[in-house]
């Protein structure tokens, strides 16, 4: 596993060590020791495959996203021809359904908020099925720190 942003990726366009680490995992790591390359990141995964595509980065096995809520694996499409396409994995969907329940933390985070008296926005475009995110003020994200 191996984070992209400042680890394996410093930009797009420096990639020296980001090409050594590739050489190695394709002689090393993938047929000898039959590895899985996993790549985890903040970012949600629109992001990540414009990253994909503009760094030209190995393809992993599973890719982990929007900070450690939402895990994707290769999936053949029964369209396109059958091409591989990333999708939510099902087992990691089955095991975190189990224990999230989304309209209770959406519950308990804005009775929160009312009894702060802290006005927030909620942010749909960082959301997920399994991540809620909020916007707070500067001076209340300071005190609730």
């Amino acid at each position: 596993i191996t984070d992209l942003h400042g680890t394996l990726v410093k930009s797009p366009q420096d990639d020296a060590g980001r090409k050594k680490f590739e050489e190695i995992w394709k002689t090393q790591q993938r047929e000898k020791n039959k590895s899985i390359l996993v790549y985890t990141t903040s970012m949600n995964i629109e992001q990540y495959q414009a990253l994909q595509e503009e760094a030209d980065m190995l393809e992993p096995d599973h890719v982990i996203t929007d900070n450690g809520t939402m895990m994707y694996s290769w999936e053949q499409s029964k369209q396109d021809g059958g091409a591989k396409a990333l999708r939510p994995d099902p087992e990691w969907v089955a095991m975190a359904s189990e224990y999230w329940d989304r309209a209770k933390v959406e519950e308990s985070a804005d009775l929160f908020f009312m009894n702060e008296n802290i006005a927030v926005a909620k942010l749909h475009d960082r959301s997920n099925p399994f991540r809620v995110s909020y916007e707070l003020p500067k001076r209340a994200s300071i005190e609730t720190a």
